[in-house]
């Protein structure tokens, strides 16, 4: 099955968790919760009656990070969105699934991705039904796999892999949020130049933009993709309601297996038959957006943001 024309957003956070960890305030944590992430928003007929569009073909990752969360969610709810009207291509729903409510006229696929958050920064690992083999107990601040496992446990399972909102630093703050929501990233959110440069063959492409990213660091980002041949692409790193507000779009992309998922998206980014598109968010909706990412993980106490 192939589709012409794919907007994509590569970096998705669906937070669909119905029993989210132990808050850190008990029933205020709870309360909080719930007005910022609303019961309503946490299952897969959301994401599909907020995302899939009549008029274009649609993609997004189920991005990852501890818990196997997409395929929960599959198996959950996947029988719920067929009473929504969709008719839904499922062969393959270990790693993506396709919804279409104009009998194929358009589609939206939700395709399965990791955010690893690597002791030297977070890298997206899409495509692939496993998922790498950590053990979360072990999944503490700067304990993270390093690069010089992850990468080639990637590269041999054949996904796509991109340094995820690249060169991001941690200041003092920060690393004192990081510290009390237990996230193990280290000193850096974002891999660094020299490993990116050190690591180049195991990248598939660049994110050159995110949500979470600033002016100055796009700018970067930009400039060592360029000197480095590696595709740049476009994400938005936001959860479901705020996705393809920016995106890659794709010529063509193979949805008959997800080997050839694999082969098509890196045929577009190797023939640059792709395009980008940036939609900023204006400031204030931006502090909101990053103040509530933060808020909804220390809340729940998540390994994560």
């Amino acid at each position: 099955m192939i589709i012409q024309d794919a907007k994509s957003d590569m970096q998705v956070q669906h937070y669909v968790s119905k029993d989210p960890r132990k808050g850190y305030f008990g029933p205020i944590s709870k309360i909080l919760i719930n007005i910022l992430e609303p019961p309503r928003k946490k299952n897969l007929s959301y994401i599909v009656n907020t995302i899939y569009s009549q008029d274009e073909n649609r993609m997004t990752t189920f991005s990852e990070y501890i818990k196997p969360e997409y395929t929960k969610l599959i198996e959950r709810d996947l029988k719920e969105v067929e009473k929504d009207g969709y008719k839904i291509y499922d062969d393959h729903k270990d790693t993506f699934v396709g919804f279409t409510a104009n009998e194929g006229k358009s589609w939206f696929f939700l395709v399965k991705a990791s955010e690893i958050m690597a002791r030297e920064g977070h890298v997206t690992l899409m495509g692939i039904p496993e998922r790498f083999p950590f053990k979360e107990e072990n999944y503490w601040y700067n304990q993270g796999p390093k690069l010089n496992e992850l990468l080639p446990w990637g590269k041999d399972k054949d996904a796509i892999i991109f340094p995820t909102h690249p060169l991001s630093k941690v200041n003092v703050v920060q690393t004192a949020i990081l510290k009390v929501s237990t996230h193990p990233s280290g000193p850096y959110l974002g891999i660094q130049e020299e490993n990116i440069f050190h690591f180049r063959d195991f990248w598939d492409a660049i994110e050159k933009y995110s949500l979470s990213m600033s002016p100055e660091q796009i700018s970067q980002v930009e400039e060592l993709a360029g000197r480095l041949n590696i595709p740049a692409i476009v994400n938005t790193d936001s959860p479901t309601d705020k996705s393809l507000t920016s995106y890659t779009q794709f010529s063509s992309l193979d949805f008959s297996s997800p080997e050839r998922l694999r082969a098509s998206m890196r045929g577009c980014l190797r023939n640059n038959d792709y395009e980008t598109h940036i939609q900023r968010l204006g400031t204030i909706e931006s502090l909101w957006d990053k103040a509530s990412h933060i808020g909804i993980n220390l809340l729940q106490n998540r390994k994560y943001f």
